[in-house]
């Protein structure tokens, strides 16, 4: 039977289990799985984070939060110039609002990132991010270039 904390199957007596469970895990991890990224699971997830996002208003949706993640674990390995600018985009529309959580990802994206493999072009988009970040009154986007 079902564990409806955990929704993992409870175990007989003998410590058997009747059947195992697959583990659910959030869509995000598994694009991140090894050829676990496809188009269509990624177009499918996209949408559900961006109309979240619509729903709830700027900074107010976990779904994009995940998508932050996301980006900033994925375009690490997978560079796409297109997600990359989206990611920043969206980051920044977030922020506007007094929302950092997406502008910090993307630093760890930048920090991380750009230490596997230089690409100038983003590199000077990091510059000007900590610039607008320390304008801004914040310390993190500095921090994590200081420490690149």
């Amino acid at each position: 039977r079902a564990s409806p904390a955990t929704g993992e199957m409870a175990g007989s007596f003998d410590g058997s289990l009747s059947s195992s469970p697959t583990p659910r895990q959030h869509p995000s991890h598994a694009l991140l799985e090894e050829n676990g990224f496809t188009q269509q699971k990624y177009g499918k997830y996209y949408k559900r984070c961006i109309d979240d996002r619509k729903r709830l208003g700027l900074g107010k949706s976990e779904e994009m939060n995940t998508m932050f993640r996301f980006w900033s674990y994925f375009l690490r390995a997978h560079f796409n110039f297109g997600m990359y600018n989206e990611f920043k985009q969206l980051a920044i529309e977030d922020s506007k609002v007094h929302y950092n959580y997406g502008t910090e990802c993307l630093f760890r994206y930048y920090s991380y990132g750009l230490e596997q493999k230089l690409r100038m072009d983003v590199y000077k988009d990091f510059e000007q991010m900590a610039l607008n970040d320390y304008q801004s009154g914040s310390l993190y986007g500095l921090e994590k270039f200081w420490a690149f």
